[in-house]
């Protein structure tokens, strides 16, 4: 049988190509469904739902109108070890919503908001009676709703979703080969101008006017007396933000100021002119502000300007305009997302899956707020993410060191890495040291190469585009305080040397780990304090297998990870593949009979293709990586139902996987060792 041929076969199939809404799609699954659970699903009379005091049922859907936190209920019996799927469509609005037992005591699926278009969420049932959507007024947003559906998942589609806290500091290398981070939007109605969110003096609004964009969606903005501003309250960021709106300026106002301020505080003023511009600004805030904006000061009762998206992100750089409404809006690289990564120039991506890690360096790209010696920084330069917001590093002309330098605390005797992007504007050196062992290494940035290498656990890598580079050093801490430096050097090696004024290197992205090799950047733009990556998780749970082949191509990160488990019809771990300390690959099963290490050391950074089949009526395991058959092993192991990628007996994830095919047949040995080999 040929290869193409052993993929017809599979009845699993996942490629990293695409993901939406928090799932990695793969191929071949057609899902299968029990009985409809839900009695009225498609509001077609006001029956058989216990309303709540914000609920009403009319016009053919249920509609909540934000006006307390409350439910609309059945009561129903739904099978402990199931899983079911909530299917649903929002007609009008959006807001936050949950899914509960009728008596609120369990959490079915926890807020989510929705808007208008068709939506589908699962839960694995294990305790609680009955079904509620529950609405937040709390959390805000009027919805109406029709077409629920409630029924058990008997084969699911066989997508994998994902989870990795609630955070947004993952990132990934992007198609283009860009950085790509998560995005949010902390003003809410962002370009809704009328509503209470906004705080309003001496200022009246109105919708419909041209907008830059070619639609009439901006807002006319008539001052009312001579201090017209406009703002929301309760803005809490600690370290860097960045403030747009794009403005206009009409009449009377066209030559006047307009300014983007926290509080009493203006931090950037501009001249209105009589064409759309985008004003944006990026300051630091150490508290809770009010940030807005102000026209005129004075301004004359009718003066008019032209408003339109207002944007408040944390970052140096104001990026694409995301919408917002009853909640904050996001875009980019979000929690529970797959991060399709296409680093070193990939034309196809793979699954990047990592521990979680925090970055210790507060301002990890303000490079303003660190220490400087003999040298200057100068912001707005073309970085790795295609903004301008990286950092050219500028020695001064005294015949010294030229470098910039920031503290921390650490714990003692531990491994750290320390790792920052670079690309040379007149040095073709750079040199990074920190208060750990062995962390003290020269960078070219002209060829990519390491120079002078005390550490054995040095690396540079090409990121982003033109000539960028990532260079890390790793070693083991003597201290509980650390100072990361970056020198620029000279060709010679030495980090001394007579500066002409001029050259220097372009910096972006600093980060200190706490683990013995690199991790993807962590944006911290706090001004002192941590920022946490949690661990990627995956699941599949959609199996359903009994004799079957499995098997996945796969690129280790590091030593010590798990790879995957293997979870029964009743959601109990029976199987996992690990690497453990000494690079070796372990199967072990975990309801009877013991494998142990297969193959090792591997090599990290390798490729390997890994593939296994189950004879259920056995028990054996055989196992097959890169070509050759390695042995069968006796279990008691009759079914792989769920497939989990999470920290396994203390192994982290840190694994690239570029393929998972799952059979519903044993295949031959012939076959696996085709399908195996590299």
């Amino acid at each position: 049988m040929s290869l193409v041929s052993l993929y017809d076969e599979a009845s699993l199939w996942m490629t990293p190509s695409g993901a939406k809404d928090g799932k990695l799609f793969s191929e071949l699954p057609v899902p299968e469904y029990g009985s409809e659970e839900v009695t009225n699903g498609g509001f077609d009379t006001d029956s058989n739902w216990t309303k709540g005091s914000a609920w009403t049922i009319s016009g053919g859907t249920a509609n909540f109108d934000d006006t307390s936190n409350s439910g609309l209920s059945q009561s129903k019996s739904f099978t402990a070890g199931k899983t079911y799927q909530i299917s649903f469509k929002i007609t009008q609005g959006s807001g936050s919503i949950a899914f509960l037992s009728s008596n609120g005591v369990t959490t079915y699926v926890g807020y989510e908001t929705y808007g208008i278009g068709i939506h589908s969420v699962t839960f694995d049932y294990s305790t609680g009676s009955g079904f509620q959507i529950f609405g937040s007024s709390f959390l805000g947003g009027s919805f109406s709703i029709d077409n629920v559906s409630v029924k058990e998942v008997l084969v699911g589609d066989g997508d994998f979703t994902f989870s990795r806290g609630s955070n947004l500091a993952a990132t990934r290398v992007g198609p283009t080969g860009l950085i790509e981070k998560g995005r949010e939007n902390l003003f809410t109605q962002s370009n809704n101008f009328g509503h209470s969110d906004w705080n309003v003096k001496a200022g009246t609004f109105t919708q419909g006017v041209a907008d830059p964009n070619g639609g009439d969606n901006a807002w006319s903005w008539t001052a009312t007396n001579t201090d017209p501003y406009l703002y929301q309250s309760g803005k809490s960021v600690s370290g860097v933000s960045a403030l747009s709106i794009w403005v206009k300026g009409v009449g009377s106002t066209i030559g006047a100021s307009f300014e983007i301020r926290t509080g009493a505080t203006p931090y950037k003023n501009i001249t209105l002119t009589g064409d759309w511009q985008r004003v944006e600004h990026f300051n630091t805030n150490t508290s809770t502000t009010s940030v807005g904006f102000e026209y005129g000061n004075p301004a004359v009762a009718g003066d008019v300007v032209h408003i339109y998206q207002a944007q408040y992100e944390i970052g140096l750089a104001a990026t694409d305009y995301i919408e917002s409404g009853a909640t904050t809006g996001k875009a980019g690289l979000l929690e529970n997302e797959p991060r399709l990564d296409y680093s070193e120039g990939a034309t196809c991506p793979s699954l990047l899956l990592e521990p979680s890690r925090t970055n210790l360096i507060g301002y990890s790209e303000y490079f303003n707020a660190w220490s400087k010696s003999n040298a200057s920084v100068v912001f707005g330069n073309l970085s790795p993410e295609g903004l301008n917001n990286s950092y050219k590093l500028t020695e001064n002309t005294a015949i010294s060191q030229h470098k910039i330098e920031i503290g921390g605390s650490i714990l003692n005797s531990q491994a750290y890495t320390f790792s920052v992007m670079a690309k040379a504007a007149g040095r073709n050196w750079i040199q990074l040291r920190s208060n750990i062992t062995g962390g003290n290494t020269f960078f070219n940035l002209s060829d990519g190469t390491i120079g002078t290498d005390s550490s054995a656990s040095s690396s540079i890598e090409a990121v982003g585009d033109d000539g960028w580079y990532r260079c890390s050093v790793t070693g083991v801490s003597s201290g509980t305080q650390n100072t990361t430096f970056v020198y620029l050097a000279n060709a010679d090696g030495s980090n001394s040397y007579d500066g002409d004024g001029t050259s220097g290197a372009l910096i972006y992205g600093a980060q200190l780990e706490q683990g013995s090799y690199p991790t993807s950047y962590i944006p911290n733009h706090s001004g002192g304090g941590s920022v946490t990556r949690g661990a990627d998780g995956m699941n599949n749970s959609s199996l359903g297998l009994t004799d079957c082949t499995f098997f996945v191509d796969f690129v280790p990160l590091s030593s010590v990870m798990g790879l995957l488990d293997f979870y029964d019809n009743s959601n109990a771990r029976i199987f996992y593949i690990a690497i453990n300390s000494i690079k070796y690959l372990q199967f072990n099963s975990v309801q009877g009979g013991t494998i142990g290490d297969v193959l090792g050391p591997l090599t990290i950074g390798n490729r390997y293709k890994l593939a296994f089949t189950l004879n259920a009526s056995t028990g054996d395991i055989t196992i097959f990586i890169n070509g050759t058959k390695y042995n069968t092993y006796s279990t008691t192991i009759s079914s792989l139902n769920k497939i989990l990628q999470v920290s396994s007996f203390g192994y982290y994830n840190n694994t690239e996987f570029n393929q998972i095919l799952a059979f519903p047949t044993a295949l031959t040995d012939s076959e696996c060792i085709k399908l195996t080999t590299l």
